[in-house]
C-alpha cells in the first residue's frame, strides 16, 4: 500500500487519503478486518448523496441488500457525500455485512468517477469486486473473488475488467465512437474495451495508485502517456492498454435490469433474440454473459421486484 500511497502523499493530496468509520459500524468492522486494518475479501462501492441526486442513496440500499441476500462476503461503501435520512438507516444490526466508510470528496474539474479509485484503495480488501450503486448482485457473483485472486498477482499486478457490451473498437466494421486516437496504446494489448466494473487484488494497488494520481496531475494524463481522458472507465482502459494487459473477464455487469429478468425467469428465447452483442473484430461469434450481476438499476422498485425484494 505505501507504494500505492507514495505519489498521492503530498500536502496537496493528503486529505485524499483520509476515511472513517461511520458511527455504529464498530463491530462489523472488527468482525472482518483484521488487526492491520486488511480484510482479505469484499464487495466495494462508492456513492455520494448531494442535494441534486438524493436517489443514489436508494440505488445503493438495494446493492448493499442484494449482497446480504446472495452472498457471504461483506460490502465496503465509502460514502463521499452527505448523511441523508437513508444512510441514517443503515446501521450495523440491520446490515451485519456492512462497513460503511466516510471520506472527502474529490470533485471537479475531475469527474466525480475517480472517486472509484480511491474507494478501491482506501477499503484496504486482499481482494476486491468493485460495484457501481445501480448494479446488484445475485447468486454466484461471490466465484469472482476466486477467479480474482487467481489471475491478479504479483506477475500480473492489474485490475482486471469485464468486457464492455459496446464493440468500441474503430477497427472493426460495428465498432462505436469513443476510442479513436488511442491505436498506439491498443496495439499493445490483447484485450478489448473494458466496462468499468474491475476486480481487484492488493498486487494492483500501486497501478490504482499511480492511474489516480497522474489524473490529478496538470496537466492531467492517464500514467506514463500524453492521453486525456474525461472518465475513469476511459483512464482504465487506456492505462491496461498501455501496460499491455492481456486479460479481461466475460460480462458479468450484464448491461440491463430487464435483461437480467429474462434470465430469472429462464426466459431462453428471449434472451437469444436479444443480448449477443457481437463484436465484428474482439467478439464476432457474441460477448459471453455471466449473470451474476447486473447494471444500470436505477429504480429500486424494479430491482426489488427482480431479485424477490417487494
Amino acid at each position: 500500500m505505501s507504494k500505492a500511497v507514495a505519489s498521492l502523499c503530498s500536502s496537496s493530496r493528503a486529505k485524499l487519503l483520509e476515511v472513517w468509520l461511520g458511527p455504529g459500524f464498530e463491530d462489523n468492522y472488527a468482525r472482518y478486518y483484521d488487526s492491520g486494518g486488511w480484510t482479505d475479501s469484499a464487495f466495494v462501492n462508492y456513492f455520494a448523496v448531494t442535494g441534486d441526486h438524493p436517489e443514489f442513496a436508494n440505488t445503493t440500499e438495494e446493492l448493499i441488500k442484494s449482497v446480504h441476500t446472495f452472498s457471504s462476503k461483506p460490502i465496503v461503501v465509502v460514502n463521499f457525500g452527505h448523511i441523508s435520512p437513508v444512510i441514517v438507516s443503515w446501521t450495523a444490526k440491520r446490515f451485519p455485512q456492512l462497513v460503511l466508510l466516510n471520506a472527502h470528496r474529490l470533485d471537479a474539474p475531475i469527474s466525480f468517477n475517480f472517486n472509484k479509485f480511491r474507494a478501491m484503495m482506501l477499503a484496504n480488501v486482499r481482494t476486491g469486486v468493485q460495484l457501481d450503486s445501480d448494479q446488484f448482485v445475485y447468486r454466484g457473483a461471490d466465484v469472482l473473488f476466486d477467479s480474482t485472486e487467481r489471475e491478479v498477482t504479483k506477475d500480473y499486478p492489474y485490475p482486471i475488467l469485464p468486457v464492455h457490451w459496446l464493440a468500441r473498437d474503430p477497427e472493426g466494421k460495428d465498432g462505436y465512437e469513443g476510442y479513436e486516437g488511442y491505436d498506439a496504446f491498443r496495439c499493445q494489448t490483447e484485450a478489448g474495451d473494458g466496462h468499468a466494473h474491475p476486480t481487484w487484488t492488493y498486487y494492483a494497488l500501486p497501478f490504482l495508485g499511480k492511474l489516480l494520481s497522474t489524473e490529478l496531475d496538470d496537466p492531467r494524463h492517464v500514467l506514463d502517456t500524453s492521453i486525456h481522458v474525461q472518465e475513469d472507465e476511459d483512464a482504465l482502459n487506456v492505462g491496461l492498454w498501455s501496460v499491455g494487459a492481456t486479460k479481461q473477464w466475460c460480462n458479468f455487469d450484464v448491461p440491463y435490469p430487464d435483461i437480467f429478468e429474462d434470465f430469472a425467469k429462464q426466459n431462453g428465447q428471449s434472451l437469444l433474440g436479444c443480448c449477443q452483442y457481437k463484436d465484428s473484430k474482439w467478439y464476432p461469434q457474441g460477448v459471453p454473459l455471466l449473470f451474476v450481476t447486473a447494471h444500470a438499476a436505477k429504480d429500486p422498485a424494479q430491482t426489488r421486484k427482480i431479485l424477490g425484494f417487494a
